[in-house]
């Protein structure tokens, strides 16, 4: 994606008929195709050869896919927990209770309604999350392809790190229980006690959210080559879904909150291992949004990256914190 990005604006900014045909003809742009402003597919190398790119809706999709490039690394808790997309502003979420029993009836006796006692999590996305890539004229008129690239990556990262920031610190505020390690039971042990804990009041971990420090001691504990998904390891992807029937992301944001703070050292929280379906949820109106402008290679000085959303806790006793 960040490739074609900056194929398309090599092409746009040095206005040269030789450079889109030497685009046009490389295998990969072969196999591509663009909506025309009728609604029609068409192939991405004739628009190379006969048109203007600059006219397309080319560059601005891939500077969308840019954003959203530049913004993938950072997801964790974007990943794991319920979201809602109800457009507006506030919202509420009703939730129910954990643990709930159904009763046992004798044959042909009435089954009755059995209610169960809902909260509400309440939910405010009217600020919006920005940022502005710093791309200059100079950067546009010089053609600094590379330059651009980074800065529009970099904006998708910034507003993903914000996002990341407001769920840790609601997940982390909001957490019941906790698993002191007192600098000892770290790692995948850390990691199992606090699954024993939440399954003790009924829950059903699933995730681990860590700390790259909490993560780098997991790690360790990961025997190469014996244990399943030690080569995922081994080829520095992390530990896998679904190793020990969890979840993991890494979440390498500061939080901002004022009971707990986010590290691996003594008296910091370097995970959480939550229920990822009642732990909380995220009310996303908005997503990644690139604003729309006429020239895409004029305007894109003044281009911002948006996001509204809000991040709460529901139930306390969803999400466990892992005490280093």
């Amino acid at each position: 994606m960040t490739q074609l990005l900056k194929d398309y604006l090599t092409v746009a900014l040095s206005d040269s008929k030789t450079a889109a045909r030497r685009l046009a003809e490389k295998p990969y742009i072969r196999k591509l195709g663009y909506m025309d402003e009728n609604g029609k597919v068409k192939p991405v190398r004739e628009l190379l050869l006969t048109g203007d790119l600059t006219g397309s809706n080319l560059i601005q999709t891939e500077v969308k896919a840019t954003v959203v490039e530049g913004a993938q690394p950072a997801r964790a808790f974007m990943d794991v927990l319920p979201i809602d997309r109800t457009p507006g502003t506030t919202f509420k979420w009703p939730y129910g209770a954990s643990g709930v029993y159904a009763e046992k009836y004798p044959q042909g006796t009435e089954i009755k309604i059995k209610t169960q006692d809902y909260s509400a999590a309440s939910y405010d996305a009217s600020e919006v999350i920005g940022q502005r890539p710093l791309i200059t004229d100079t950067m546009i008129e010089s053609g600094q392809v590379d330059m651009i690239e980074q800065e529009i990556k970099f904006a998708g990262e910034a507003v993903m790190n914000k996002a990341e920031r407001i769920c840790l610190s609601a997940i982390l505020e909001g957490s019941g229980q906790v698993f002191d390690t007192a600098g000892a039971n770290q790692g995948l042990k850390a990691v199992a006690k606090a699954v024993a804990k939440l399954k003790g009041y009924g829950m059903k971990p699933d995730v681990v959210i860590m700390h790259p420090d909490a993560e780098g001691l997991c790690m360790q504990d990961v025997v190469v080559p014996t244990s399943p998904g030690a080569d995922t390891i081994a080829r520095g992807q992390g530990i896998p879904d679904g190793y020990l029937g969890l979840k993991w992301r890494v979440c390498n944001v500061s939080e901002d909150s004022s009971t707990y703070t986010w590290g691996y050292a003594a008296d910091q929280i370097g995970m959480l291992v939550i229920n990822s379906a009642r732990a909380g949820g995220i009310y996303l109106p908005r997503d990644l949004t690139v604003k729309d402008y006429e020239d895409p290679i004029r305007d894109m000085k003044g281009m911002t990256v948006t996001m509204r959303m809000d991040s709460q806790s529901h139930i306390a006793n969803a999400a466990c914190r892992v005490q280093g």
